[in-house]
């Protein structure tokens, strides 16, 4: 009777340790990905604005769409970021997609 007791109180322990290290692993689990998640949140808009500026700098230097084309297309590349430029009329000037440059800068 007392080793059934033994026993019993035993495997109860060993559950209860056992679920409160299952507990624990997921609640790490879940910071640890919503921390990450926030850190590539917080890069990606860093790097988008770097882009940004980078590409405001390039248009008051430069005369020629095709010059902002190109420099576009070779941000985007090297980032690897998708970069989109749009007129002030909505219209798509770049894609930085490799065989997609689209649009021009005059009326269609």
């Amino acid at each position: 009777m007392q080793s059934s007791l033994t026993r019993r109180i035993t495997l109860s322990m060993v559950a209860l340790a056992v679920g409160g290290i299952i507990l624990v692993a997921v609640l790490i689990n879940l910071a640890l990905t919503f921390n990450f998640t926030r850190y590539l949140g917080t890069v990606q808009e860093e790097q988008n604005r770097l882009i940004l500026d980078t590409l405001a700098e390039l248009y008051s230097r430069s005369t020629s769409w095709q010059a902002i084309r190109l420099s576009t297309m070779y941000v985007g590349s090297t980032t690897g970021t998708q970069i989109r430029v749009y007129d002030m009329r909505g219209r798509l000037i770049v894609d930085s997609l490799t065989g997609m440059m689209q649009g021009t800068h005059s009326d269609y």
